[in-house]
């Protein structure tokens, strides 16, 4: 064996050099932090807050819609009392045409009797003066 083979064949040797010690201090206990109360309002962009959002809205949609159907409700009671109303006035109306009617039909036989009467004195009259005059 050569001098090289051996060289290669020796093991190398590490020197070992000694590891620091960590520096560590000792934890050190802390006493335990009161907890902050929650607030009670969640912010608008939290997920709660969204929600609790969405169920304020729906509340006030729901809240108006029992308005809506109240108004709803009281005017068609309003229309109800229009249409009974719109109804009698009709009633009243053709009651008044009727005997509007019947007026209008007296007033015309008054003028044909009157007419008539008239044409009887043209008459009476034309022969009286055929006869004054001869």
């Amino acid at each position: 064996m050569s001098k090289e083979g051996e060289k290669a064949a020796k093991p190398a040797r590490v020197v070992a050099t000694p590891t620091r010690k960590a520096i560590r201090e000792e934890r050190k206990r802390r006493a335990a932090m009161p907890m902050k109360e929650r607030p009670k309002k969640t912010g608008p962009s939290t997920v709660k807050g969204k929600i609790a959002a969405i169920q304020n809205e729906m509340e006030a949609i729901q809240a108006k819609r029992g308005e809506f159907q109240k108004g709803i409700a009281a005017f068609y009671e309003g229309v109800g009392e229009l249409y009974e109303s719109i109804g009698a006035q009709a009633k009243e109306n053709k009651d008044a045409a009727s005997e509007i009617f019947s007026g209008a039909l007296a007033i015309q036989m008054g003028i044909r009797t009157l007419q008539s009467n008239i044409n009887e004195k043209i008459k009476e009259n034309a022969e009286w003066v055929k006869s004054f005059y001869g």
